[in-house]
């Protein structure tokens, strides 16, 4: 879509804004976005000081349909330590690994 070739330099600026509100507003806007930019930025939003924000970000992450976000999600699951962001993570681990056509662990949605 040739608006998010144009748009990908604003919504990385407002995912990476001093201002928590902004960067909580362009991550939940990320699930609008395609995969390539969104996988991209989520990345980025997972590893947010604000725990709202990596929250949002795993919660877009339940919403859209991107097999290649299962590596990435990993890597934020393995990370977070905000056990109010690690139970959205594991319901979005599930989900990119359902979508990526991988096997679930049985493990992962134990809370």
């Amino acid at each position: 879509c040739h608006y998010f070739d144009e748009a990908h330099a604003v919504m990385e600026q407002l995912c990476r804004d001093n201002d928590e509100g902004v960067r909580l507003f362009a991550t939940a806007g990320l699930a609008n976005t395609p995969a390539g930019l969104g996988t991209t930025l989520l990345g980025r939003c997972l590893a947010d000081s604000a725990y709202t924000v990596r929250k949002a970000a795993a919660q877009v992450a339940c919403a859209v349909d991107w097999p290649e976000l299962a590596p990435v999600l990993d890597a934020a699951a393995a990370a977070e330590t905000d056990a109010r962001v690690q139970v959205v993570l594991r319901m979005a681990v599930a989900h990119a690994r359902t979508v990526a056509g991988e096997e679930d662990d049985p493990e992962l949605l134990d809370l």
